[in-house]
């Protein structure tokens, strides 16, 4: 008979934490008490109190290794949308989101937060009162914004 331990409801992951909305989250977690890790496949800088993971979104086992006892993970990994690189893109935002729902779920983890992007219901046409419940673009407007509508709804999916 397998024991699960039950995840510390304050410890959490991000990954993309060495990212510009990574960083940022990781200070606001840490504010309010949360015990954070990073896992990045870079590391840009050191926080007092963070663990840092150096790792690979689409190594599974690496993930597993970072999510153990975690009840709850923000994903904020992806390349920046200036970026040209269709390859990457859907190595990060497609298979990497793929791997990293495989693992938090193999992993007991209770929550996975992902941040995406305006962009993926933007259709050319300024957004006003804008909801959640709007419809994704029909022509995405880059191969960023292709693959975090993809991306969302793989999350979605997996709900």
């Amino acid at each position: 008979m397998t024991t699960r331990v039950r995840p510390n409801s304050k410890r959490c992951v991000v990954i993309g934490g060495s990212g510009f909305l990574g960083r940022h989250l990781v200070e606001k977690l840490l504010d309010r008490g949360y015990s954070v890790s990073v896992f990045d496949i870079r590391q840009s800088y050191e926080l007092p109190g963070v663990t840092f993971l150096q790792g690979d979104l689409c190594d599974k086992q690496a993930l597993l290794t970072a999510l153990k006892n975690v009840s709850l993970v923000f994903h904020c990994a992806s390349p920046a949308p200036s970026s040209d690189d269709r390859t990457l893109f859907e190595r990060v935002n497609v298979q990497g989101t793929k791997t990293a729902i495989e693992a938090c779920i193999e992993a007991g983890v209770q929550k996975m937060v992902l941040t995406s992007s305006a962009s993926v219901v933007y259709d050319g046409t300024d957004i006003k009162n804008g909801s959640e419940d709007l419809q994704y673009a029909t022509k995405p407007i880059d191969y960023y914004t292709q693959t975090k509508i993809q991306q969302e709804k793989l999350v979605l999916e997996a709900c």
